[in-house]
């Protein structure tokens, strides 16, 4: 009995610290999934806006036009633009 006491003793740091590697990791996972999910949230925001510029560069100044990535991040984001694209 003397000798499985002390194996299981000796077991124990072991075990706190993998227990403590496992919460680490999760800790670690759900940061990074914070992180995405909030870059891609102000990634959208930005490019919306970026368009909605552009919208207001179409109505104010003759001669405004898009290229085509511009083009295409609007239409992707929805946001119509009544300018030429080249």
């Amino acid at each position: 009995m003397r000798i499985i006491n002390n194996i299981m003793n000796e077991d124990r740091p072991i075990l706190l610290v993998n227990a403590l590697a496992v919460l680490a990791i999760i800790f670690i996972v759900i940061g990074l999934i914070f992180t995405i999910a909030h870059f891609t949230t102000a990634l959208k925001r930005i490019e919306t806006q970026e368009c909605k510029k552009w919208q207001e560069y179409a109505v104010k100044y003759e001669g405004f036009y898009l290229v085509k990535w511009q083009k295409a991040q609007c239409d992707y984001r929805e946001v119509e633009i009544n300018a030429p694209v080249q």
